[in-house]
């Protein structure tokens, strides 16, 4: 019995340091940290939008990185709010933000 509850206590202890190890889901509020980033940074990219105005109607952003211009055509579901102004704003911070967007 003394054995079980060893194996137990240690189990738990465990899995209470592995669940401290987890990764947040609150994205990072620096968005500045992706200064600088290029298009073909899925991840980078990726990061920004999800940080930028009508981020929970985000569905998928497609990239444009065979020639020159570069760009990417960012696809939103049904948002709230003023969604002209949500455009413009979150294209400027991609193309403040992103090295190549032309």
């Amino acid at each position: 019995m003394k054995k079980f509850t060893t194996y137990i206590i240690l189990i738990s202890l465990l899995l209470i340091v592995l669940g401290g190890c987890q990764l947040s889901n609150k994205p990072n509020q620096d968005i500045f940290q992706y200064m600088g980033s290029y298009i073909g940074n899925n991840s980078a990219v990726g990061n920004i939008i999800t940080q930028l105005p009508q981020s929970k109607a985000f569905k998928q952003v497609t990239l444009q990185t065979k020639k020159k211009p570069y760009g990417m055509v960012i696809e939103y579901g049904d948002g709230t709010g003023n969604i002209k102004n949500s455009v413009i704003n979150n294209a400027t911070y991609l193309i403040a933000l992103v090295k190549n967007v032309e």
